[in-house]
């Protein structure tokens, strides 16, 4: 057991990956934005911020890839994806990372309808334009495993999972 802190009064490891690397985000003193962390080798590493934004949880996948989702003053929420020592901004609000990089999650429409969307090679995928249109509108994909499976959010409440073909 162990813990650590960035000096802040709160911290909170959110993912962990098969080499026990722990992200997650943490407050740091003088600052009121929490931080991205990397708990690695028994060291906590401060990530830091994009400027505004506060993040709330991250996610991290065995090639060390962490994606953290945050909010700004408006609390309007998006994500970033942190490698090579820089954030990248994606353009949906994280909620599943795989070993592949690939990224399940949602994003506003224009219309501020909530779509189930996937963040793949580079692109963004709405995960409605991939399956049969009698199935109801999916709001959320909430997690991706390595093989692809997405587990998705219906309008209607339920539960989906996406086999990829």
């Amino acid at each position: 057991m162990c813990s650590s802190d960035l000096g802040g009064t709160y911290s909170e490891g959110t993912g962990i990956n098969d080499q026990n690397e722990i992200a997650g985000v943490s407050s740091v003193t003088g600052s009121t934005l929490n931080h991205l962390f990397l708990y690695a080798k028994g060291h906590m590493s401060d990530l830091g911020t994009v400027a505004g934004e506060s993040f709330v949880n991250a996610l991290i996948n065995n090639r060390g890839e962490i994606v953290g989702s945050a909010t700004n003053s408006a609390g309007v929420e998006s994500s970033f994806i942190y490698r090579g020592h820089s954030f990248e901004k994606i353009p949906l609000v994280a909620a599943g990372l795989n070993n592949k990089g690939h990224i399940a999650g949602s994003y506003t429409a224009a219309n501020g309808s909530s779509h189930a969307s996937l963040y793949k090679d580079g692109k963004l995928i709405d995960l409605n334009d991939l399956v049969d249109p009698s199935l109801t509108f999916l709001t959320n994909a909430s997690g991706i495993s390595d093989n692809g499976h997405i587990v998705a959010s219906g309008l209607n409440g339920h539960l989906y999972v996406l086999t990829p073909r």
